[in-house]
């Protein structure tokens, strides 16, 4: 009987397409273009615009990266997105609680 392989998680195929994607080099890339350069206010400092600019590259670079993400794994939007990972998250909570429900003689 061959065993049912398991369906990968989405961190874990978000992982592997950032590793696919060349996401490190592209950051790396980034770092060094827009970020080596800067010099950052105090926490109690406003922030230059250059860094707010440096931000928004930033921004643009991830959502491009994370909507190819979403595209490839067929979720149409980050509210679909949101309600994934939560399903996720409650299928590992169930996984994990069932042991101690067993040893309570629990099928809840």
């Amino acid at each position: 009987m061959a065993e049912e392989e398991e369906t990968p998680t989405i961190s874990q195929q978000l992982a592997e397409f950032l590793s696919e994607s060349g996401f490190n080099d592209k950051l790396m890339d980034f770092l060094t273009e827009n970020v080596s350069n800067l010099t950052i206010a105090g926490t109690d400092e406003e922030q230059s615009l250059e860094v707010y600019e440096a931000y928004k590259k930033f921004e643009a670079l991830f959502d491009g990266e994370f909507s190819e993400f979403m595209e490839k794994i067929g979720v149409q939007s980050l509210e679909e997105m949101s309600e994934c990972l939560k399903a996720e998250q409650s299928e590992d909570d169930q996984v994990s609680l069932w042991p101690f429900r067993a040893s309570l003689g629990s099928n809840s």
